[in-house]
């Protein structure tokens, strides 16, 4: 099954090193919403690693065509997703750029386990 999506990733810092990440997102046949906590530890003063979790919601629709008769199957999920990553802000441009992966699971409509890994390119506010 490919899943292939991209999404709009907004990332904001509150007390310190923690950070709260929304991820709207979608691809050819489905869309999410994602919310992460992440707390952020310094390992130079352009790199970070990062360790969170948070919840997720999304609508797919899967079509099928036999022999001229489509069918489609659609719905709802909800799930919990970890997430350990790095992260390097550039000192000079506004980019950010991170790479990070973890666990996803899946509770509605059907309990699941998966793995996830995602690249993120942002422009900075300051």
């Amino acid at each position: 099954m490919n899943m292939a999506s991209a999404d709009l990733s907004l990332k904001h810092f509150f007390l310190g090193q923690n950070a709260f990440e929304l991820n709207l997102g979608g691809g050819q046949r489905h869309f999410w919403l994602q919310a992460l906590y992440h707390r952020n530890q310094t390992l130079t003063s352009d790199l970070e690693w990062y360790w969170g979790a948070g919840p997720d919601v999304g609508y797919w629709r899967k079509g099928v065509n036999v022999r001229g008769n489509a069918t489609y199957s659609d719905g709802f999920w909800v799930g919990l997703n970890g997430v350990l990553g790095m992260e390097y802000t550039f000192d000079f441009i506004p980019i950010n750029l991170a790479l990070d992966t973890g666990p996803t699971l899946r509770l509605v409509p059907d309990v699941k386990f998966g793995w996830m890994a995602g690249i993120a390119f942002r422009y900075g506010f300051r």
